[in-house]
């Protein structure tokens, strides 16, 4: 099965970074709960997990218990395979899991699995056509638990076809996106879409409900960019199919967007010395700064506000001021920090070129680690204290998804390799091999040797299209001299800061 070699990568991380574990923590694979229902995938095959624990206790096995984790979370159901959220404190399945957990799955290799999950996923959709938000036997018809649910499912089903560019997969969602994308549009168009919070007006929004987003009822941001990028997802597979609903679904996303942009910069506050976006319409004082991460993930994963957008760049720069131990505070609702709220705040850094702060972002994700690599959601240090437990699934699966970006970064038509990693992982007598990994552009092989004599960088052809730029990191740092450079394939290539720019 192809995959990402990620695991001697981790360990490295986690040898030369060192754990810093600031609570008590239970060991996940010990949860007598899933132990017997749990997947792991070793050199092809599927078996029933075991509990070790001196295979648990060896410091050198970090890195292969962040995969072995991720795959003990799947539980196989007799409507297909689902991703457990926790073992205990969170038993059960969402999509906000589902999202986390089958990008991290696709981008290791894992398709079959990632399809399976996304499948299962595909017919939790109540009969309103709004899918739920916590699992239940029969899917419910009353009030909507949340609206953030109609972006994390279709993003998901999204991300997969980038990766795989199946046109059946195209098929199958189709009509599961499309009438999820109607059934946003109709609560948007109801008397509860409009009215007034604070010192904003809001029109067009989906109706108020519990929310998550930083206030426990009201309009809020995350409940609307989720259905916001869901429309967008509809749109661009009704789009790729040539389906009759592309001109409603042009319209509708188009309103939708606007009407966001109007309730973001009305929202727009001043806190110290930065411009942020509020964390939900209205809030002013505390409560303007209080449970940020809806702003985050307006970013990544929903895409609804661009990485330089003035307000939100002002947002993560007032984020980044907070920082502890790597990570930010303001995210969430405790005092602490929110790991894999965080992760996305790296994928952010990413997309404006910051790369150094994108790996400290993961560096601060290992300081908070247990010593098996596991995460509580929240956590603080004054004095210690986790929220939920020990394995919460979006964190593993983040910490997969954000090394692979570290690693290899497909966005728009450019194709970078290594973009984030340390100057030193360059330095005579390294060797780094990555092999047969997805990317949008096909699959990627590559390997780089580092000697005295200079830096060899060997990459396979990609299989699907080649990329309109190439930057492959190949300098330590912006200040080391090149006295020789070869380049064989590609039109043209020049130096660009710690790059090699192929086009």
């Amino acid at each position: 099965m192809a995959m990402i070699l990620l695991t001697s990568i981790l360990s490295m991380c986690s040898e030369k970074l060192g754990i810093y574990p600031p609570l008590p923590y239970q060991t996940p694979i010990a949860a007598v709960k899933s132990q017997h229902k749990a997947l792991v995938k070793q050199d092809g095959a599927i078996q029933l997990l075991r509990f070790f624990s001196e295979t648990i206790e060896r410091q050198e096995n970090l890195g292969v218990l962040v995969r072995v984790r991720l795959f003990m979370m799947l539980e196989p159901r007799e409507d297909g395979l689902r991703v457990l959220k926790g073992l205990t404190h969170y038993y059960g399945s969402n999509p906000y899991d589902t999202l986390r957990a089958s990008r991290a799955l696709d981008v290791a290799g894992f398709r079959d699995e990632a399809e399976a999950l996304l499948r299962r996923q595909l017919k939790r959709v109540r009969p309103d056509g709004i899918f739920e938000m916590w699992e239940r036997d029969v899917p419910p018809s009353g009030p909507v638990d949340q609206w953030i649910v109609q972006g994390l499912a279709p993003i998901a089903f999204w991300l997969h076809y980038t990766l795989w560019r199946d046109e059946d997969w195209l098929r199958e969602i189709a009509p599961v996106v499309i009438r999820a994308a109607k059934a946003t549009r109709k609560a948007r168009h109801t008397q509860e879409a409009s009215g007034q919070q604070g010192f904003v007006s809001i029109h067009g929004f989906v109706p108020p409900g519990t929310g998550d987003g930083g206030l426990p009822q009201g309009y809020n941001f995350p409940q609307n960019f989720g259905p916001l990028a869901g429309i967008w997802v509809a749109l661009q597979v009704a789009r790729k199919l040539d389906l009759p609903d592309v001109t409603w679904l042009e319209e509708e996303f188009d309103d939708y967007q606007k009407a966001a942009k109007r309730v973001v910069e009305q929202s727009a506050v001043k806190v110290e010395d930065h411009q942020i976006i509020s964390a939900f319409p209205g809030a002013d004082g505390d409560k303007a700064t209080h449970a940020l991460w809806g702003i985050v993930m307006g970013v990544h994963p929903f895409g609804v506000l661009a990485p330089r957008d003035p307000l939100a760049l002002g947002t993560l720069r007032f984020l980044q001021s907070t920082k502890e131990h790597g990570l930010h505070h303001n995210l969430g609702y405790s005092k602490g920090v929110w790991p894999y709220l965080s992760a996305d705040i790296g994928h952010w850094h990413l997309r404006l070129g910051e790369f150094d702060e994108a790996w400290a972002v993961f560096e601060g994700m290992l300081n908070y680690a247990s010593p098996t690599l596991g995460w509580y959601e929240e956590i603080e240090t004054k004095p210690p204290k986790g929220y939920g437990f020990i394995p919460d699934v979006w964190a593993t699966s983040e910490s997969i998804h954000l090394l692979r970006e570290l690693l290899i970064l497909d966005t728009g038509d450019t194709l970078r390799l290594l973009p984030a990693v340390p100057g030193d992982w360059l330095r005579p007598g390294n060797k780094l091999e990555i092999k047969e990994a997805p990317t949008k552009f096909g699959i990627c092989s590559f390997k780089i040797e580092c000697t005295d004599k200079g830096i060899t960088a060997e990459i396979e052809s990609l299989t699907e299209q080649s990329p309109s730029e190439l930057f492959v990191r190949l300098l330590p740092d912006s200040h080391s001299e090149v006295q020789h450079l070869e380049v064989h394939g590609g039109t043209s290539y020049a130096i660009d800061g710690c790059f090699v720019r192929v086009t």
